[in-house]
């Protein structure tokens, strides 16, 4: 509370008040100019009126000017207007203190917090100016102006439409290179291409308020949710009156990154593979990608926010959004009794609505996504801290400072609001905590019963194969013969070594003098003859037999004899002629509450196929090594994530367990599989047990680590 003899600070002598342009709703309002910082705050009347008689020098004598002029003397808006001044170091300073504390809250923005907010804020909003632009911006104007000329416009079009003919044509080309650039030393390349174009992208918007005669202060590093990024000081560029010049600055960066990127698109498509090409997709892809998807997004506070801004002709864009957001809010709770944030109407308002609620959940979802991507990249025990810190301060403080709010106002309630949101509130607990969910959902594939996969014992090529595809194999029908090189070469030493420890063994027989070595030739002797006995069994195995009578599905195509196979080669699989299966695979937590025999439905993919009733017959207790079901792995349009090793094998990204279920009626489909969905009859979990066993597995899993 302000006493009259509190002593007004003095402001800065160098602040100037310029005219603004009117409002929407023809009210007059006035610019003031910071000429250090380079730097505009909007004012109406009321803060103007406090501004002509700040030099009455206290709060006692202000009010007595104002009652002179028959004005109003409001506390409340007196001590917003000093707060306002003090925050963005409007006053004047007199020590060594006060020159350290604008300091601080410069580098920071200009908001101090406390605790674990003033931390979190410092890390994720720090900001150090580097160099002033200025004289830069003098040197390269000439070269920057040939840049804009007509004729050059003109040739960057056709090049660049060139580029993206090409580039399409070679589409396929393009998406290999970019997945080929996936590993750490492409990840490099690219974070050292994007920190170059990032200081274009800068000098776009500097040249473009240098141009239309605002003053470009710094160029600096600061942080956006603890990722470091340059900024540029154009605060002068709210100065000026036109809405259209400040979309052209406010879109300087885009414009610069996308000449830039239509030049790098064409040199990719027209040079042959090197380095200079490598280089020039790197360039493109990241100008395109951080220009389209980063810096046009109007949720963030980047380029694409400010050309709305302007475009909209809405100052404050996002606070005013947010405002009309939680008035939205209240009206939703409290009811009509809550006051309107501004003179908004209509479309605008309905808007303005809209966006703001947006940009909550675009801010919710970004910050827990960069909180447990951090979580992931840094130490476990500081990855939780972290993790936990950011969301609790940015996204549970809030909400609970907004219901801490509503139950302040409760007594403005009506008693039929109050009772709607008491059933809801109750209804929403019941809905966390009463078991709703009783069944569990898997991708599943339906084929006839696997009796054995035809499989090279070892590397070896084949030598002979015996039935096409889809043939009836009767059992013991040899299958497949295959020859190996190496197990050969082996044989025929083994029968060597063999060879010589029988006839060494016969010569003890006739010499006695050689009988005392006889104990280690018997033993040679049964060590060549078992080894020779292994290799013989080994090579019987290349002669792969069917182990029952079937039909022989799934081999490859591309199969013949001559060609090499790996042991980890599938060529082909015996299937019962009459049975059939069904196979589906889940993880480990919603293992836990399926059993053996419990009831289950299929639900073919192929809408000619009814639903079917089955019922589970195993589940394997040991997670799967990998996914031998192609038409599962969502590499080839199936539900299942999955990563290739070395060899080509496809392994789940996440522990799944292979169950097995069969039909009470007969056969389901003629065809070789049919996949689809089997829902499964599990124990019944409500969503706050399910959120508590994902924390308390988490808990585990970092304990272990």
């Amino acid at each position: 509370m302000l006493n009259d003899s509190d002593v007004l600070p003095s402001l800065r002598e160098d602040l100037r008040l310029e005219e603004a342009p009117l409002t929407d709703t023809g009210k007059r309002r006035w610019r003031l100019y910071d000429p250090v910082l380079h730097r505009c705050f909007l004012l109406e009347e009321a803060d103007i009126s406090l501004l002509t008689l700040w030099q009455s020098g206290t709060v006692g004598a202000l009010k007595q000017s104002l009652q002179r002029m028959n004005l109003a003397f409001d506390d409340g808006q007196l001590e917003g207007l000093m707060a306002f001044l003090k925050r963005y170091q409007l006053f004047q300073l007199h020590s060594p203190e006060d020159y350290s504390e604008q300091q601080t809250k410069y580098l920071q923005g200009g908001q101090v917090s406390n605790g674990w907010q003033h931390w979190l804020d410092k890390v994720r909003s720090y900001r150090r100016p580097i160099f002033l632009m200025q004289p830069l911006l003098k040197q390269i104007d000439p070269v920057v102006r040939l840049v804009g000329h007509k004729i050059f416009l003109f040739i960057w079009l056709v090049i660049t439409t060139f580029g993206l003919y090409f580039s399409f044509r070679q589409w396929d080309e393009f998406i290999n290179t970019a997945s080929g650039l996936l590993n750490v030393e492409g990840m490099i390349a690219f974070g050292l291409t994007l920190c170059v174009l990032k200081c274009f992208h800068e000098l776009g918007h500097a040249y473009l308020a240098h141009y239309f005669g605002c003053k470009v202060g710094r160029i600096g590093i600061a942080t956006f949710l603890f990722f470091p990024m340059l900024y540029t000081e154009l605060d002068d560029v709210s100065r000026l009156d036109s809405a259209r010049q400040r979309m052209l600055i406010g879109a300087g960066g885009i414009l610069t990154e996308i000449m830039i990127a239509g030049i790098a698109t064409f040199f990719w498509a027209v040079l042959s593979d090197g380095l200079l090409r490598s280089l020039a997709f790197m360039v493109a892809t990241t100008c395109w990608t951080t220009s389209l998807l980063i810096n046009l997004n109007p949720f963030a506070k980047f380029d694409g926010y400010y050309i709305l801004s302007d475009f909209l002709q809405v100052e404050n864009l996002q606070s005013k959004a947010m405002s009309w957001g939680r008035w939205f809010l209240d009206r939703l709770v409290i009811g009509p009794s809550v006051d309107v944030p501004d003179q908004a109407k209509g479309r605008v308002a309905f808007a303005l609505v809209g966006f703001g609620i947006a940009t909550w959940f675009y801010q919710i979802i970004l910050l827990t996504s960069v909180s447990y991507l951090m979580y992931s990249l840094l130490l476990p025990a500081l990855g939780v801290c972290l993790f936990v810190a950011v969301v609790m301060t940015y996204v549970v403080a809030p909400m609970i400072k907004k219901l801490s709010e509503w139950w302040q106002k409760r007594q403005l309630l009506s008693w039929l609001r109050k009772g709607v949101l008491v059933s809801l509130l109750f209804g929403g607990v019941c809905l966390m905590f009463f078991p709703l969910d009783q069944s569990v959902s898997l991708p599943s594939v339906v084929r006839h019963s696997q009796i054995a996969v035809v499989r090279a014992p070892e590397n070896a090529y084949i030598e002979n194969w015996y039935f096409d595809v889809n043939s009836a194999v009767e059992e013991g029908a040899l299958i497949a013969r295959f020859h190996s090189p190496d197990l050969e070469k082996k044989i025929q030493e083994a029968k060597i070594s063999y060879n010589l420890a029988q006839q060494s063994l016969n010569r003890v027989v006739g010499e006695a003098r050689q009988r005392e070595f006889a104990l280690v030739l018997v033993q040679e002797y049964e060590k060549s003859k078992a080894t020779l006995e292994a290799l013989l069994e080994q090579e019987k195995r290349l002669q792969w037999r069917a182990p029952a009578s079937g039909r022989l599905v799934d081999v490859p195509l591309q199969l013949q004899a001559g060609q090499w196979v790996a042991p980890s080669q599938s060529l082909g699989r015996i299937v019962a002629r009459d049975q059939q299966e069904g196979v589906a695979f889940v993880n480990e937590k919603q293992m836990q509450r399926l059993t053996s025999g419990a009831k289950a439905y299929f639900y073919p993919d192929d809408p000619s196929w009814s639903k079917k009733d089955a019922k589970i017959e195993a589940i394997t207790p040991s997670a799967i090594d990998a996914l031998q079901i192609v038409e599962l792995d969502k590499a080839y349009g199936g539900d299942i994530a999955t990563e290739k090793d070395d060899q080509g094998v496809a392994s789940p990204v996440q522990a799944l367990h292979q169950v097995r279920f069969t039909f009470e009626t007969g056969e389901i489909t003629r065809d070789l599989q049919l996949s689809g969905k089997v829902v499964i009859e599990a124990s019944p979990q409500s969503v706050a047990s399910q959120a508590w066993a994902n924390v308390w597995t988490l808990i585990l899993t970092e304990l272990r680590r």
